[in-house]
């Protein structure tokens, strides 16, 4: 099964990044750089699970996170918030907007497929053989 990710990203190199990461991982990944935009693309299209920067234009990644939940719950669709850090009242903002977990950028094979393997029912992107072999 491939795993489908919308990465919602307004940084060109942190989506060609990611891009790289989660094709290593068995992901096939398509992205948005708007909050509104991915709101119009889970209204029509299904994914797995969602990766967004809490700091994208038009529509923030909370109040993305929100118009999501409406769309999605969060045991339908796991939304993780790439982050360059842990704050603990963003954390609980981002807890209550619906965010599922967050991901520490950069974000490696490693770290990306762990998270994603704690919300993904059956993941099996390869982690521990990328881990053992050093590639895919």
């Amino acid at each position: 099964m491939i795993t489908k990710v919308l990465l919602i990203e307004n940084n060109i190199i942190r989506r060609y990044e990611l891009r790289k990461v989660l094709g290593q991982l068995g992901c096939e990944m398509e992205s948005v750089v708007n909050g509104l935009l991915a709101v119009e693309v889970l209204q029509r299209d299904a994914f797995d699970v969602v990766i967004l920067n809490p700091h994208i234009p038009l529509l923030n990644g909370v109040d993305a996170a929100k118009r999501i939940r409406e769309i999605r719950s969060k045991a339908q669709l796991p939304i993780l918030a790439m982050v360059a850090g842990y704050d603990t009242k963003q954390a609980y903002e981002y807890a209550l907007a619906g965010i599922n977990d967050l991901v520490y950028a950069p974000a490696t094979a490693a770290s990306l497929g762990e998270v994603l393997g704690k919300w993904i029912p059956g993941y099996t992107g390869g982690v521990v053989e990328y881990l053992a072999t050093g590639s895919r």
